[in-house]
């Protein structure tokens, strides 16, 4: 797969999560424990695949890239990761509006 078409299918990822939150993205706490959990799961032996498999599989086979026989894209499972560290909420520098 094209590093510009691996992009584009995360980019997607990331507007439906920040659709999810957009209106109303939950407290810094929620934010700092998403955090905690994603260097968790990095951590673990098979975390990202654990976790975002499915999801890039699904994503994958939306988009006509794949069928049950192929592999799982690896390159695609990190970049879902990265997509999902991107939400502006989930930065360790955001602050509580309140």
């Amino acid at each position: 797969m094209p590093h510009k078409q691996l992009v584009a299918l995360a980019g997607n990822y990331y507007r439906e999560l920040v659709e999810l939150r957009d209106d109303e993205p939950g407290e810094p706490g929620i934010w700092q424990e998403m955090i905690a959990m994603h260097e968790r799961i990095e951590a673990a032996p098979d975390g990202l695949r654990t976790w975002y498999g499915n999801t890039a599989d699904q994503m994958l086979r939306e988009e006509g890239l794949k069928d049950a026989r192929d592999g799982r894209d690896e390159r695609v499972v990190v970049q879902l990761c990265r997509s999902g560290r991107a939400h502006p909420a989930a930065s360790p520098t955001a602050q509580d509006p309140a």
